[in-house]
């Protein structure tokens, strides 16, 4: 079986040329047999890195696919979990506003509490300031009443 792809590939051509036509066509008659035995030589000639070529671009196609599938699914993914990662960053954001609201709300109360406990400290002071006013001032007539007994009492000699 001397016979090469390109002698098998030309008998084919001739075959077709020199078919009959059907009248009133552009169609022609071949001898099916004879067709079918020059592409069954074909296949058998024609060398196994072709028939490997063939399978291997099938099954690039077959990879290419599943790629394409899995790029889409993978970009799926990423767009989901952005939308995630965003929407953690929005409650993350508001959360941030919430909690320096209430520390400035809380350092305000303490402020407050602070200048109360200033001005309650201030009036407790003044009280017992006034008080130990009121108590040196009894004192200091007390002295002086005992200071006036003494030089008007009784002189006893």
């Amino acid at each position: 079986m001397g016979t090469t792809v390109v002698e098998e590939l030309e008998r084919i051509k001739t075959l077709v040329s020199e078919a009959r036509r059907v009248p009133f066509s552009k169609y022609v008659t071949v001898d099916r047999e004879e067709l079918l035995m020059s592409i069954n030589k074909i296949e058998m000639v024609l060398p196994e890195e072709v028939k490997e070529a063939f399978l291997i671009q099938k099954k690039t196609e077959d990879i290419l696919k599943q790629a394409n599938f899995e790029s889409e699914e993978i970009l799926k993914k990423a767009k989901e979990e952005s939308n995630q990662l965003i929407s953690e960053s929005y409650v993350l954001k508001e959360a941030e506003a919430l909690r320096q609201t209430i520390i400035k709300a809380a350092q305000e109360d303490a402020l407050k509490i602070r200048e109360d406990a200033n001005n309650y400290l201030l009036t407790l002071f003044e009280r017992v300031e006034s008080v130990i006013n009121k108590a040196q001032q009894v004192i200091e007539e007390g002295k002086k009443a005992l200071e006036d007994d003494n030089s008007s009492g009784p002189n006893i000699k």
